[in-house]
């Protein structure tokens, strides 16, 4: 076999590895290849985390706003790249956290979780071209890190408690009528990192 004869099979390859880049979950895109010009299609993407905004930052308008590790970032955000030693801000893509599930927050954030910097993820969200000042990625349903996936947290039981150790107190309210929060004045509603959901405040 001669030298033409393998550039030439060098390049089928290359082809056909491209080619096997679909956006699901066995067959992530690259970050290459996201395309954002439909951010109403959600994909599976894959690559590294690399670092995250910095807390101080509310957007990024270059490197300097990026942490390039795990110290002073923002806990909601993160930077992935297609390989772990990507300095190139072109070349990365801003993950936004803050509407994930609770789980998914949880196990990710670099603030909680230093050692998740430089390991490969993937996960299922929608395209967002110049999100905070660079191209990102949100509304993050599904994620598989090392190639564990990350449970979801159950929002009704956000402690996860088994059924015979749940708080005395049951949820009663069926909320039918109800339209407004001034409606429930012994109730309020409080936004938490990553979710939203009630929470009861016992006033009475």
């Amino acid at each position: 076999m001669n030298i033409n004869t393998n550039i030439i099979f060098l390049l089928i390859g290359l082809v056909s590895f491209n080619a096997c880049s679909q956006g699901t979950q066995n067959a992530p895109y690259q970050l290459s290849d996201i395309s954002y010009t439909d951010t109403l299609k959600g994909v599976w993407i894959k690559g590294y985390i690399v670092g995250g905004m910095k807390k101080s930052r509310d957007m990024i308008k270059s490197t300097e706003d990026i942490q390039w590790g795990v110290s002073g970032v923002n806990p909601d955000y993160l930077i992935m790249a297609s390989n772990h030693n990507e300095t190139d801000i072109q070349k990365c893509l801003l993950v936004d956290l803050s509407d994930s599930d609770l789980g998914i927050y949880k196990a990710l954030n670099l603030s909680d979780n230093p050692a998740n910097l430089y390991q490969q993820i993937r996960c299922y969200g929608f395209p967002s071209p110049n999100l905070y000042g660079m191209n990102g990625f949100k509304f993050i349903s599904d994620v598989t890190l090392q190639k564990k996936n990350i449970e979801h947290l159950d929002i009704a039981n956000p402690f996860n408690l088994p059924f015979d150790k749940m708080p005395a107190d049951n949820l009663l309210c069926d909320f039918e009528g109800i339209s407004r929060i001034e409606e429930l004045p012994d109730w309020k509603s409080k936004t938490l990192v990553g979710s939203t959901h009630w929470e009861i405040e016992k006033k009475k």
